[in-house]
């Protein structure tokens, strides 16, 4: 719902998604026949991926599909299905992939690296992310930026939505699952921890983004308490200047109880008691 208001408002938006087994396209036009090769490097390892473009025919906004092996043969987004425990009972159904956070990994570069494949032109002027499973796109992007002339007008706005979920791991997974080099954990994501060095990303994405957003007004306001910052009060103090509480919305033409074929009862401001009854 978020890209199809920007885009109604005059923005050309793209969306980025993995391409799992269990996608739809069905609300995709224009879906490029032709993929498009990319080299992403994790941790002195070179994937390579594929992007296919297309247009959400509900938001007229572009969406770039991520394509590799390790989300293709996935059935499920989050889980292990049933068939998946069959054909290998260590992928138990309900389980997350074993391999959850390599893919993470590899879509958060992918991300960062079409810049390298598109024209300059098409290269966007902001990076929009979302809670710690997204934070290390920043990152990268970071250091793309370092390189690399065609990056370095890039904005990164970042998102919380429940800042209890900070993608806390031990430093040692720095390098070894993230590929960010020792600079990085000094310079944003250092988070001390029970006695532990461990790396914190949302921390880090807090610190390195250029705007930082939440849910609403009075939550940007909470985050400054102990009560609710959850260990990162200073990080919200320290960035008070570039955080800012933008009201959670959705799409009312998707969810309009008035005409949602989905809910038992339709019903609407002037009738919702009556209905409720």
């Amino acid at each position: 719902s978020l890209c199809k208001e920007f885009q109604g408002l005059g923005h050309k938006v793209t969306l980025f998604i993995p391409v799992f087994k269990c996608n739809s396209f069905a609300d995709l036009n224009e879906l490029q026949t032709v993929e498009t090769e990319g080299a992403v490097e994790i941790c002195g390892k070179t994937e390579t991926v594929k992007y296919m473009t297309a247009i959400c025919e509900s938001g007229g906004f572009e969406v770039v599909l991520v394509n590799h092996p390790c989300f293709a043969e996935k059935e499920a987004v989050y889980t292990y299905t049933e068939n998946e425990q069959k054909a290998d009972p260590a992928h138990v159904r309900g389980n997350g992939h074993v391999d959850a956070l390599y893919m993470d990994v590899l879509f958060q570069k992918s991300v960062a690296a079409y810049g390298s494949i598109v024209p300059r032109s098409e290269i966007p002027d902001i990076l929009h992310c979302n809670d710690w499973e997204t934070a290390p796109a920043i990152f990268y992007l970071k250091d793309y930026q370092a390189l690399y002339s065609e990056y370095r007008n890039i904005r990164t706005v970042y998102t919380i939505h429940n800042i209890a979920y900070q993608g806390q791991f031990g430093k040692n997974e720095l390098w070894d699952t993230f590929g960010l080099v020792e600079g990085w954990y000094e310079g944003a994501l250092k988070y001390l921890y029970k006695g532990r060095e461990d790396i914190n990303l949302m921390k880090g994405a807090m610190i390195m983004a250029d705007a930082v957003s939440t849910v609403s007004k009075t939550y940007s306001h909470e985050l400054h308490s102990p009560e609710f910052g959850m260990g990162l009060e200073g990080v919200a103090d320290i960035i008070r200047g570039k955080m800012y509480g933008i009201l959670n919305g959705i799409d009312y033409d998707e969810f309009d109880p008035e005409n949602d074929r989905l809910i038992p009862y339709s019903y609407n401001v002037n009738n919702f008691y009556e209905m409720k009854q």
